[in-house]
């Protein structure tokens, strides 16, 4: 290995013998990295210097942030790491908070400082959090200051935690606070080797311990250079975000049914194959035109390996003529209220993307019952455009079949080929939940119904086909 520029060597004495590692094959010639090699430099630095330090790099719901407004956020946060925290190069750094523009810059900055990220999902409690700050013996945490319960929690329990530093309460000394002293807006990186340690991924602990998965530099570049540049295919106009197929084409036949006065009784989605991490397309339809009873359809669409477009996904949805029914209305059950939320959200604690856009909290249920859990979606379905209640729910009612799970996940597998709502009113805020159940036949097809509620009541009902595999 080429000689580490980490004064603590934590990291590079823990990795696994070499015996025990993967083969690594760099044939791309884009692979070939150079012996030293800071990857927040090529991220960010050589982007700005290419030219590109106005264009957009972060879109979040309440900014749009350039690469140049990011390297400084970097920056200051790097001077703040090491001139006020007194990092060294390798030592571990845990980061707490939902994904936002200052999680975002915490990460690279403590990599570009020559530091080892160490993420955490936002809901860990605090046992959860308490045991990669152990295992990884990390002295110095970051975080959210609306995680602080549980991560002074974990901290009272934490020998080796030495410090937590917060951000966006505005307290003196805040991050924030920290960041802004002068001469914070120029920062010279570590001079790290390319296969030096930035980043240690805790996996959920199914199976028993979390395991600590170690990554280098050139990983996080590789990543780009290899995925992101030959499968994804990026362009510099490309904007990229992880949306649920249902709540983005229930936001096309929202758009295409505004003013009719129409609204959604029932929305099917059908998979109609793997949704891969690639741009998509969507797009929307008439498909029976009336005055009292219209259905439109929508479809999402996928570049082929050779270019041509193949369709993953489709949504029917039938729309009805609403009237005054009020002196009419019934509910089948009454309104579900929210209680204290079980410890573990859900049964795939640690996985990333869409379950960090969800808030979980599962409630706790005797043994026979239907599972509950309450869901609010925290992120935008597209930019910072507003979103209805209807795409609210629409982002979590897939995942009934999570909550009403009848099986261990990691001995099966149990894939959902649709999904089908319907709705005797419409939602109403951004907290749902669902009571959900699973039922597995004799013959590896499975069926998960769902109760859907919002703060007001029931509101619904959900169903979806199974697919159920034993995993080899």
């Amino acid at each position: 290995m080429t000689p580490s520029a980490h004064l603590d060597t934590f990291a590079r004495d823990n990795l696994p013998p070499r015996t025990e590692w993967p083969d690594f094959e760099f044939s791309l010639p884009e692979l070939n990295y150079p012996d030293r090699m800071n990857c927040v430099v090529e991220l960010l630095d050589r982007r700005i210097a290419a030219g590109d330090g106005d264009r957009p790099c972060l879109i979040s719901p309440g900014e749009t942030i350039s690469y140049r407004q990011l390297a400084e956020r970097v920056n200051r946060i790097g001077n703040v790491l090491t001139r006020d925290l007194g990092l060294v190069p390798g030592n571990r750094v845990l980061l707490r908070g939902p994904n936002s523009a200052m999680m975002v810059a915490a990460y690279l900055a403590v990599i570009k400082a020559g530091g080892v990220v160490v993420a955490t999902m936002p809901l860990l409690r605090a046992k959860e959090i308490a045991y990669p700050v152990a295992k990884a013996k990390i002295a110095l945490a970051l975080c959210d200051h609306r995680l602080a319960d549980e991560m002074e929690k974990a901290r009272a329990g934490a020998s080796d935690l030495g410090r937590v530093v917060y951000w966006g309460g505005g307290a003196p000394e805040a991050l924030e606070a920290l960041m802004a002293k002068p001469g914070y807006e120029s920062f010279t990186a570590c001079d790290t080797a390319s296969d030096d340690v930035c980043l240690i991924g805790f996996t959920s602990g199914t199976t028993g311990e979390p395991k600590g998965t170690m990554h280098f530099h050139r990983d996080i570049l590789a990543t780009c250079d290899s995925y992101g540049r030959h499968v994804l295919r990026a362009e510099p106009s490309d904007r990229f975000i992880g949306s649920p197929p249902l709540a983005l084409m229930t936001k096309l036949i929202e758009e295409l049914a505004s003013g009719s006065g129409l609204r959604v009784g029932r929305m099917t989605l059908d998979i109609l194959g793997a949704i891969p991490v690639v741009p998509v397309r969507v797009r929307a339809w008439v498909e029976r035109p009336g005055s009292r009873i219209s259905m439109m359809a929508a479809e999402m669409s996928a570049p082929r390996p050779d270019g041509a477009e193949r369709t993953v996904a489709r949504v029917t949805a039938w729309l009805l003529s609403t009237s005054d029914t009020r002196d009419a209305a019934t509910d089948r059950y009454p309104p579900l209220a929210e209680g204290e939320a079980a410890p573990v959200p859900h049964g795939w604690v640690g996985a990333k993307g869409y379950l960090e856009t969800v808030r979980w909290r599962r409630q706790p249920t005797a043994e026979g019952q239907s599972n509950v859990a309450w869901l609010s979606p925290m992120a935008h379905l597209v930019d910072s455009e507003d979103m209805t209640d209807l795409q609210r729910l629409a982002m979590v009612a897939d995942s009934a079949n999570g909550v009403g799970m009848a099986l261990d996940p990691e001995k099966f597998v149990f894939m959902n080929t649709d999904t089908v709502v319907h709705l005797h009113r419409l939602p109403a805020g951004n907290d749902f939940a669902l009571r959900a159940r699973g039922s597995i036949g004799p013959d590896g097809i499975g069926v998960t119904t769902a109760d859907i509620f919002d703060r007001q009541g029931f509101i619904g009902t959900s169903a979806q086909t199974l697919l159920v595999q034993r995993r080899t």
